[in-house]
């Protein structure tokens, strides 16, 4: 936020692990971008883009921690009160570890964290790409 300079109706939220308290935050929003840790095979740092329909595909699990942000039940909830966002994006980032505490590892933090934001930008760009194409041609 402090690099950047965002359109109007641009929020940056660091929500932490908020679980379903994640819900009030998704009501009545068009988009929303998540950047998180994600679990997935590959290379600690290694940057992964899921959209809405990725993040929903399979059914939610069993939260077993507090890194886990219940992300798929927010989602379901605020779609089923009908005020959920048309568009999801999640960048995520695959952890070298996960550990309680606000500190990146030191083999992440250096070069990953601006790819990471990197994607963040390329996600928003896209999205305002779409916003100014015309649709059905007209």
């Amino acid at each position: 936020e402090a690099t950047y300079e965002c359109p109007d109706g641009i929020e940056f939220l660091d929500a932490g692990t908020p679980g379903l308290d994640l819900t009030p935050f998704l009501l009545g929003t068009d988009a929303v971008i998540f950047v998180d840790t994600v679990s997935s095979r590959g290379v600690p740092g290694e940057i992964r883009i899921y959209d809405r329909d990725e993040i929903l595909r399979h059914p939610p699990q069993a939260r077993t921690g507090g890194h886990d942000p219940a992300l798929k039940e927010a989602l379901l909830t605020v779609e089923a009160a009908g005020r959920g966002p048309s568009r999801v994006t999640l960048v995520g980032v695959i952890p070298e570890w996960i550990a309680t505490g606000v500190v990146l590892s030191p083999r992440l933090e250096p070069v990953r964290l601006p790819n990471a934001v990197e994607a963040v930008l390329d996600e928003g760009q896209r999205w305002q790409e779409l916003a100014l194409d015309p649709v059905d041609g007209g």
